[in-house]
């Protein structure tokens, strides 16, 4: 028996993934949530390799074929972009019955099919935002004409303002969204999967710090490397290990090959990030010193506290506050190397300090990120 009467979801994700998969599966366990909860979810979204109609844990998956890679370059992936509006506007158009659609950025170009399901098929539609587009890219210097900055930004606008409710991961972006937009702003972070990661029992000999994610320009893991040189340099008993893959692995991989205390693992699925997860002490969170990265909600982030891990972050912004106040972590300055040693030093000597730490990780998890509560908010926030 549900609390609400059933609705037929149309979800709109680029980069719908499954477990087995690997990268972030936020939109799988969103929409396995939501037909878990009795409605009908048809997910859009684009593969590599294949299109077609697949049934995936309760969810109709309507794949459509375009290529797409980490290391693209600017051009190739706004014409990937590109290619999925146009096949998801004709592929929704022969789903039939829809009461709401579910739209997922990133990229902001799915506002084109958004607004296209409310205009054209007449149908409401939610607004999903994880990165803040075209913020992002602007202030990175990737996008740097004037009148398309102007564009853009007017264009993002409008999403906003036309969906029925905007659904923001982070309270930055929630802060950021309301400054510019009266739509109803609800926030849902990403997802810890408590069942599936939890804490595991190790007796390092030497502190284990894993990074698991995109190897790219955004993560600046050239920081990570540095970091790792001088611990190394000054005898400190820890090792990294850069489990991913992106457009600077190779980079990544050549700066560290001189380095005995830097691993480099390649991109693995949920089970292999899993087991290597379970061999860490810490978890590390790298981005480059760009304001606009910070307000993100980074998927690993809420892995490593799943699994009770130390969370590292070399950033400022709402992580920073929110892993400080609960005492699971700390951020550092990358420049300064000095006072990152010093407070890796006291968990590395204090087995006591780490795990109790570790246990914060675990519980701020089950409190506030747990799936279950999440994907109840959202079921909430589709019918209310």
């Amino acid at each position: 028996m549900y609390l609400y009467p059933a609705l037929k979801i149309l979800y709109i994700h680029q980069y719908f993934r499954v477990p087995e998969e690997g990268w972030s599966t936020r939109s799988y366990e969103l929409a396995r949530g939501l037909a878990e909860h009795g409605h009908e979810v048809c997910m859009i979204t684009a593969h590599n390799q294949q299109s077609g109609i697949q049934m995936i844990d309760g969810i109709e998956v309507h794949y459509v074929k375009i290529p797409y890679e980490n290391h693209f370059g600017f051009l190739r992936r706004v014409l990937a972009f590109l290619s999925f509006v146009r096949l998801a506007k004709k592929e929704a158009r022969k789903i039939n019955h829809v009461d709401k659609a579910y739209v997922m950025t990133t990229p902001l170009t799915t506002g084109l099919i958004a607004l296209y399901l409310k205009k054209k098929l007449n149908v409401p539609y939610l607004f999903e935002v994880g990165d803040l587009w075209p913020e992002a890219p602007v202030h990175m210097g990737v996008i740097r004409n004037r009148w398309l900055t102007k564009k853009l930004y007017a264009f993002e606008k409008k999403c906003y303002d036309e969906a029925e409710k905007v659904v923001a991961l982070s309270p930055a972006i929630e802060n950021y969204i309301r400054k510019i937009s009266d739509t109803e702003t609800i926030k849902i972070p990403n997802l810890s999967d408590c069942e599936f990661f939890s804490p595991a029992e190790n007796d390092n000999e030497i502190f284990q710090i894993g990074y698991f994610g995109t190897f790219g320009i955004a993560n600046d893991l050239g920081q990570v490397i540095e970091l790792a040189r001088f611990t190394q340099k000054h005898s400190l008993p820890a090792h990294f290990t850069l489990m991913g893959s992106g457009a600077e692995e190779q980079k990544i991989k050549q700066a560290s090959k001189d380095l005995d205390n830097v691993t480099v693992l390649p991109f693995g699925n949920k089970e292999r990030v899993k087991e290597v997860m379970d061999r860490m002490d810490a978890i590390y969170i790298s981005y480059k010193n760009i304001p606009v990265l910070n307000t993100g909600s980074p998927n690993k982030l809420f892995d490593g506290l799943a699994a009770g891990k130390l969370i590292i972050i070399n950033f400022e912004g709402w992580i920073k506050e929110l892993i400080e106040s609960n005492k699971c972590g700390f951020a550092h300055d990358p420049k300064r190397p000095e006072i990152f040693e010093e407070k890796i030093r006291s968990f590395i000597s204090n087995k006591k300090l780490l795990k109790t730490y570790q246990q914060n990780s675990r519980k701020l998890a089950l409190s506030q990120f747990e799936k279950s509560i999440l994907i109840q908010k959202l079921v909430v926030t589709l019918k209310d």
